[in-house]
């Protein structure tokens, strides 16, 4: 009974089967397979934004800036835009074709910043991850290291051996960073040289003679019941081994070629046309942030404008409530007179009340462009699964 079931229903199986198959050569199809065949690619090629994002299955490993590995990450972008090429645009509904274009546009803008040898990550941070310049002030392995720690779960023994994996893994993470700003030094790719002036301090805080006084092994001062009592001084030990043994060292290093040739070797510009190719870089950065095709120039020039505008508008409630003082006297005045704090708690519940009421009308006037960038932005978030 059961087969003649099976061959009656063969056809709809084969149809099935066939539909199966013939599915990527949709173009919508084709365009969600590339999301998240490339989504799978940039988690592992970086595995503590997959860490920051939840990703699972990369947290024992470290990005590898091996020359190798960054050729390898720019020929996948370059081809991740030929990929997308191929598919017809046309052939998507309108939602789609949103997505597309956020995609190609992320995608293209990458490749444009591999000319200034920026990372190739096509996901976009707050700033472009520049290679030549891996470290600053704000960013870099002194900062980003102990962070993604931070992040990582620590419930399990399986977590734990992960956290023992990344910290064994620390040295050569800090060493393909160094090698790398030895090739922005010989390029003369550098920050300025005033920005970069409390960043040995910031790795000399990372070194600590007490390896369970270090952030990185806080893991391995607080423990989740799953981990047994019997295991915790073995983990410990070799927790301890892994910072005396590989990270101070590292560290330590780190420091060392800040002090002695990396600041001394930095630019005294803070100007980025000091940099190789720096008028375009800096066009790039511009639009990175402002999304545009404007000039710095004109968005400069709008800047000038707004402020001229603003100033106008100030100039008229002074007049308006017969204020003589100066530009300063007034700021002054609204920073300290009485009347422009709130005394309680329904004080301030009023005020926020009033903000919020305000800017509710304002996106109210502004309902259709209001809902075209929140449909794109829901769109991007689909797009990058963060």
């Amino acid at each position: 009974m059961r087969s003649y079931a099976f061959f009656a229903l063969l056809p709809f199986v084969c149809a099935s089967i066939a539909c199966a198959v013939q599915a990527p050569d949709r173009p919508a199809d084709r365009l969600r397979t590339q999301f998240d065949d490339d989504w799978k690619y940039w988690m592992t090629q970086y595995p503590e934004i997959a860490t920051a994002l939840g990703y699972p299955g990369q947290d024992a490993r470290w990005t590898d800036y091996s020359p190798a590995a960054i050729d390898g990450r720019a020929d996948y972008l370059k081809q991740s835009v030929s990929r997308l090429g191929a598919i017809d645009r046309a052939a998507l509904n309108a939602p789609e074709q949103v997505n597309y274009d956020l995609y190609r546009e992320m995608l293209e803008t990458a490749v444009a910043g591999l000319a200034f040898h920026n990372d190739a990550m096509p996901i976009r941070g707050v700033i472009p991850h520049n290679l030549f310049m891996p470290i600053n002030q704000l960013e870099g392995v002194a900062q980003d290291i102990p962070r993604t720690f931070t992040l990582m779960p620590a419930a399990t023994r399986a977590d734990y051996d992960n956290i023992l994996a990344r910290l064994e893994g620390v040295g050569p993470l800090v060493d393909q960073t160094i090698a790398l700003m030895e090739q922005g030094l010989a390029a003369g790719m550098t920050p300025p040289r005033t920005t970069m002036r409390d960043v040995p301090g910031q790795v000399q805080a990372q070194i600590v003679a007490d390896p369970l006084k270090s952030p990185m092994l806080a893991a391995f001062t607080e423990w989740p019941a799953a981990i047994a009592d019997a295991d915790r001084p073995g983990l410990t030990a070799r927790a301890t081994a892994a910072y005396r043994d590989r990270i101070a060292p590292a560290f330590t290093k780190l420091h060392e070629f800040l002090t002695s040739k990396y600041l001394p070797g930095c630019r005294d510009s803070i100007a980025a046309g000091a940099l190789p190719n720096g008028a375009a870089m800096y066009a790039y950065n511009v639009k990175w942030h402002v999304t545009t095709d404007a000039t710095p120039t004109q968005i400069h020039a709008i800047g000038l404008a707004e402020v001229k505008r603003i100033r106008a508008e100030m100039e008229a409630v002074k007049q308006s409530i017969g204020f003589t003082g100066s530009d300063d006297d007034f700021k002054r005045f609204l920073r300290t007179d009485p009347r422009f704090f709130v005394k309680d708690a329904a004080s301030l519940l009023s005020v926020s009340l009033a903000a919020l009421t305000t800017l509710f009308s304002f996106f109210l006037d502004r309902a259709e462009p209001f809902r075209l960038a929140t449909e794109s932005w829901t769109n991007r978030r689909a797009i990058c699964r963060c």
